[in-house]
């Protein structure tokens, strides 16, 4: 399930504001997720316009009760915790559930232990990639592999 040499990305877990900002959002991913509470966040006039002329579809889904509590445990044990949103928790929520669904197929059949769900965590927040909004008068979106930013 790799991603197209067009789209370098399989599956895609959005933010608002990345929706809101970035015009080239549709160059990046082959499949586009959210909370369905991402939504509630969309506010003003220009965000639901935004949100209404995304040029793909996004599947609005609800991360499984699992992986919420994982990400919660996880954050409290890093110290994230107060500084992240509910919004914010089910966006690594879902991202934790597609990683079982598309990356660990063969073991996301086996119910993973609360170690092994706190070190998957760690292993995704390693390979999270930061997407940087542009200027809306640039065409493309810069991605930048978290790692490389940290070894500057």
């Amino acid at each position: 399930m790799a991603a197209t040499k067009d789209k370098p990305i399989k599956h895609l877990v959005l933010d608002t504001c990345v929706i809101i900002n970035n015009p080239s959002l549709h160059t990046l991913a082959e499949h586009y997720y959210a909370p369905p509470q991402i939504l509630d966040e969309l506010r003003s006039v220009k965000a639901r316009k935004a949100w209404d002329l995304l040029p793909f579809e996004v599947e609005l889904r609800e991360p499984s009760n699992n992986a919420v509590r994982a990400v919660i445990d996880a954050s409290k044990v890093t110290g994230d915790f107060q500084s992240l949103s509910m919004v914010d928790i089910k966006m690594i929520a879902l991202t934790f559930d597609l990683h079982a669904q598309y990356v660990d197929e063969k073991t996301a059949a086996v119910e993973s232990s609360e170690e092994d769900q706190k070190r998957i965590i760690e292993e995704l927040s390693g390979k999270i990639e930061k997407v940087e909004v542009k200027d809306e008068n640039e065409d493309s979106a810069v991605v930048e592999d978290e790692e490389e930013e940290e070894e500057r």
